[in-house]
């Protein structure tokens, strides 16, 4: 069984596809319950995003809805100069005014 997302890329939506009931969990691309081995069909240059570098390497990902950004893995779980945190991290603004701004977990990656 399958459905494809609200969005385009390029000429090849992004596909969901599932099968049940070998285990049930809340379903990253969708946001709704499907098994434990969904999965998403990514465009040919993107690779899912489980397999991307987590350090400081800046990358291109790609998010469910279809959109990218420049980004990298950031982690600190100690909280001691500042509170805990784990996560894909994207810079808005520029020069004095930027700032890294955390998004929620994309569905692919590439080197930029």
């Amino acid at each position: 069984m399958s459905h494809a997302l609200d969005m385009l890329l390029a000429a090849k939506p992004i596909q969901h596809r599932f099968r049940a009931p070998e285990g049930w969990l809340l379903c990253s691309v969708c946001r709704s319950i499907r098994s434990s081995d969904c999965h998403v069909e990514l465009p040919d240059e993107w690779e899912p995003i489980g397999t991307a570098p987590r350090n400081a390497t800046w990358i291109q990902v790609l998010m469910a809805d279809g959109t990218e950004h420049r980004a990298h893995w950031g982690q600190d779980l100690s909280g001691e100069e500042q509170p805990a945190f784990r996560g894909w991290f994207i810079e808005v603004g520029e020069g004095r005014n930027s700032y890294m701004r955390q998004i929620e977990e994309p569905i692919g990656w590439r080197m930029k």
